[in-house]
């Protein structure tokens, strides 16, 4: 039993011990690791945002709506984004995010474009 537990701190210390001996090699690692992450992220957002569309042109506005929300996380600050959250939003029938989309579009945008305008009546009627 004792030696079991012995075994099992060994093979747990074994990475620490490989990152003493060779502090480059697992710096360069771990950036590997985090950048494969960040673009595989990126990846799967750009799968939702397709898939919003496609689920938004089949007449599915709710789903289209849950994957603009991974889109969301990833492209805060992309007025188009939020355009696109506002319009499925209203489609949904949740009037209250569309119009907090709307006016992020406002903000990020620096006033409002003629899609905007166009999702504001909309959002109105």
């Amino acid at each position: 039993m004792v030696q079991h537990f012995r075994a099992v701190i060994r093979a747990l210390a074994y990475p620490i011990r490989v990152a003493r001996r060779r502090p480059r090699a697992t710096v360069a690692a771990i950036v590997l690791l985090l950048a494969a992450a960040v673009l595989a992220g990126i990846g799967y957002a750009r799968h939702e945002w397709q898939a919003a569309h496609a689920d938004l042109a089949a007449d599915r506005p709710r789903e289209a709506f849950a994957r603009m929300t991974v889109c969301l996380l990833v492209w805060p600050w992309d007025p188009d984004v939020h355009l696109y959250a506002a319009r499925t939003a209203r489609l949904s029938g949740d009037l209250h995010a569309a119009e907090a989309h709307l006016n992020q579009c406002l903000k990020f945008r620096g006033g409002a474009t003629h899609e905007v305008q166009l999702e504001f009546l909309l959002y109105r009627v």
